[in-house]
């Protein structure tokens, strides 16, 4: 099977079976099964541990066949899923991001737009094989608080507490894309890792790149500030290699109706241009944003711009504006490596027609919107280009090419709002 499982709770990473059961019990190294130890920014977990132990061997099976030409993908789910429901129910009856979004079963269209359990990997063009089809790792994490728990415990509501759970499980899915892109070095293999994600993952990510940006961006004088040991110091710039490495390999980064604030969005995106710029990054290299909109979309509207985390500045979400106003002249400059895809724009469907594909537009007064991303085949089928059909959809080309290749950008201006 092309995919390798991971489950994180927090900041503790989840050996899974290869259906994505999880257990509680402390990691065992000749199951390799459990909860692995804690991880905690900014350091990774040392090479040949715990985690190193689990993810070889499953991307030693998933990855047997895996050929340059084909994809490196990491998937994360969003909001309400907890990674011990049983994987023994349906699909649309689990709320396991392994069981309902990661497995490889069919469903006819409309149960994929009822049910909203369709198969990720499916869609973006992957078998169930031993990597021929590309190689695909698989996050699910802890998203689903108790409504009472939060309140009473947290001093949260819910949907706060998740958006703190996406904070916390960010390294670890760090941890993960280090290791498994280690593994390629070992193996020879070039292409970058990409990743693929929705709503609430969309803090997960933006969370996880910013730090590791920052982390990776830190000079010998200040990791020696920091650590005043020789022992500490040569450990400290071991670590920043590591992840130097890391934003090397990282490629391609979907994002769908992400609810993560533009505010924070704006922080990671400034931190990648000024490393791509110091390093300097390759056009090819490190990540790309893929930032997919949809302006009906009322689940981001009625949670994270509602029911989030409180700060100063967080009051619009990048699912409804994009990367904002004050990053324009960034998103459309040549060495831009974000690009806004309003999806319910009239334009933008038009554009993408012309290109032989054909995305949903919006379902006015449907609150399903939130899932149309991936419900709906023709979206589906842009995402799949994205990764597989990579020179015709370089952000280059789709923001400054010719007139041919440049995509319409601009989100409606009522949406545009402060940042």
């Amino acid at each position: 099977m092309s995919i390798l499982r991971l489950s994180a709770k927090r900041d503790c990473p989840l050996a899974v079976t290869l259906d994505g059961r999880a257990f509680g019990t402390p990691y065992k190294k000749r199951s390799r099964l459990g909860v692995l130890e804690p991880l905690t920014e900014p350091w990774l977990p040392r090479v040949g541990g715990e985690l190193d132990h689990y993810l070889t061997h499953h991307l030693e099976r998933a990855g047997e066949c895996l050929r340059d030409d084909q994809p490196v993908v990491c998937m994360a789910h969003g909001f309400m899923y907890d990674p011990f429901h049983s994987v023994d129910v349906p699909p649309h009856e689990s709320d396991n991001g392994h069981r309902r979004v990661f497995h490889f079963e069919d469903y006819r269209e409309a149960d994929r737009l009822r049910m909203k359990a369709v198969s990720w990997p499916r869609d973006l063009g992957f078998a169930d094989d031993a990597g021929e089809t590309g190689l695909l790792l698989a996050f699910a994490w802890h998203s689903k608080p108790g409504f009472a728990g939060s309140l009473f415990k947290g001093g949260q509501n819910f949907y706060s507490r998740a958006y703190r759970y996406a904070e916390e499980s960010s390294w670890v899915l760090i941890a993960a894309l280090e290791a498994s892109g280690r593994w390629m070095d070992a193996r020879g293999h070039s292409q970058p890792i990409d990743i693929y994600v929705h709503s609430l993952g969309a803090r997960l990510v933006v969370r996880g790149i910013a730090v590791l940006l920052k982390r990776a961006s830190m000079t010998d004088e200040e990791l020696e500030a920091r650590h005043t040991t020789k022992a500490e110091s040569a450990a400290a710039r071991e670590n920043r290699a590591r992840l130097r490495s890391l934003v090397k390999r990282l490629g391609r980064v979907i994002v769908l109706g992400g609810s993560e604030y533009v505010v924070e969005a704006q922080i990671m995106y400034r931190r990648l241009l000024e490393y791509a710029e110091s390093t300097p990054l390759h056009p090819g290299e490190g990540p790309q944003i893929y930032n997919v909109v949809n302006r009906e979309d009322d689940v981001l509207d009625l949670l994270g711009e509602h029911f989030g985390p409180r700060t100063f500045g967080n009051t619009n979400v990048m699912g409804h504006n994009g990367l904002g106003l004050k990053m324009r002249q960034h998103r459309y400059s040549k060495d831009s490596r974000w690009c806004d895809m309003q999806i319910d724009s009239a334009e933008l469907m038009e554009w993408m027609e012309k290109r032989g594909i054909r995305i949903s537009g919006d379902e006015p007064g449907q609150i399903w919107d939130h899932w149309m991303y991936y419900t709906f085949k023709g979206n589906v089928e842009l995402y799949r280009a994205i990764l597989r059909t990579r020179k015709e959809w370089s952000i280059r080309d789709l923001v400054a090419g010719g007139e041919a290749k440049r995509m319409p950008q601009d989100i409606e201006r009522q949406w545009l709002t402060g940042d």
